[in-house]
């Protein structure tokens, strides 16, 4: 089901450029996330596709242009604000204490209960919710230094989800997960953008690109070079130009 237009949450970046360590990694790039759709954003390695999410999130400050959530630069947006509104799952997340799942997952609720508050009954039963929502609730009085790469993805979403933000930006969402996971997670991405969540992902499999987006976006030469509807996009013609090799289409099928 599709959000209201009056109240859907956007997200923009608008010409911005990044630099690092006097490179440019970033030179104008423009690419927009609205709630209700899935863009998935291509490049090859040492594109700028993690460095333009980060600057998108607020993580990093571009050298120029801007990035707007809902009408307002993002760097004027309070910080437990935005929470409630963009929700990050980054490519890899290395654990460092053994936290319980449930209680990593619980990490979300920190924008309605903040750093020191204590979760109410509807904090748990939300928390409850997207442990369900994934199939992960076996893993929820399990360590979360115990788990493999795939069950960590899992969990990271699953805090992402407990923030109630319904903009979600996700690093390589896929990595780690078996081949089964991967479709799977694909199914559950399509199932959330129909409940009116925007989602913003990397990947670096153009057949899940053509599989699941509504829109395809190309980073080359620190710019979005290509952006529209993934059936208009994800062509041989693109995919050479993105990866100097042949590509033959997406055959993936899903129950």
């Amino acid at each position: 089901m599709s959000s209201n237009p009056a109240t859907t949450d956007t997200l923009v970046a608008d010409n911005v450029e990044f630099r690092r360590m006097s490179r440019p990694v970033l030179s104008g790039a423009s690419l927009a996330l609205a709630q209700g759709e899935i863009v998935c954003l291509l490049g090859c390695n040492g594109a700028g596709k993690t460095t333009l999410l980060k600057v998108m999130l607020g993580i990093l400050r571009p050298y120029a242009g801007a990035v707007v959530l809902n009408g307002q630069d993002i760097a004027a947006v309070a910080k437990q604000s935005m929470a409630r509104k963009l929700a990050y799952v980054p490519q890899l997340h290395q654990p460092h204490f053994p936290y319980l799942v449930r209680d990593v997952v619980a990490l979300g609720r920190f924008a309605e209960v903040g750093l020191f508050g204590r979760l109410s009954r509807a904090d748990r039963d939300t928390v409850s919710d997207v442990l369900d929502m994934l199939d992960i609730v076996h893993l929820s009085g399990r360590p979360y230094t115990q788990l493999s790469g795939g069950e960590r993805q899992l969990v990271v979403l699953a805090r992402a989800l407990a923030q109630g933000a319904k903009l979600l930006v996700l690093d390589e969402p896929l990595t780690g997960l078996d081949y089964g996971h991967q479709i799977r997670m694909m199914e559950r991405l399509s199932d959330f953008a129909a409940k009116g969540y925007g989602i913003l992902m990397t990947t670096h499999h153009p057949d899940y690109a053509a599989a699941i987006a509504t829109r395809v976006a190309a980073l080359i030469d620190g710019r979005i070079d290509i952006d529209g509807p993934a059936d208009k996009v994800m062509t041989p013609e693109t995919i050479f130009r993105l990866y100097g090799v042949k590509w033959r289409g997406c055959n993936i099928q899903s129950s």
